[in-house]
């Protein structure tokens, strides 16, 4: 399985703004809180979603 690329993972473009990186990061956290079943899956997830946010809201590591 191919990894996604971070802009994927949240769902957004590459030229999106950090206040719409922010929404939709914790639109998505917000659906994955939603899941009944937490499992190994949804662990592996939220990680990808979290490090997606996590080098997206930082000016610096998202220009490369």
């Amino acid at each position: 399985m191919a990894k996604k690329n971070l802009y994927e993972v949240l769902e957004t473009v590459p030229n999106a703004e950090p206040e719409t990186i922010e929404a939709q990061y914790r639109a998505l956290l917000e659906r994955l809180a939603g899941r009944t079943y937490r499992g190994n899956a949804t662990d592996l997830e939220r990680m990808a979603l979290e490090e997606a946010h996590r080098t997206l809201s930082n000016p610096e590591q998202r220009k490369r």
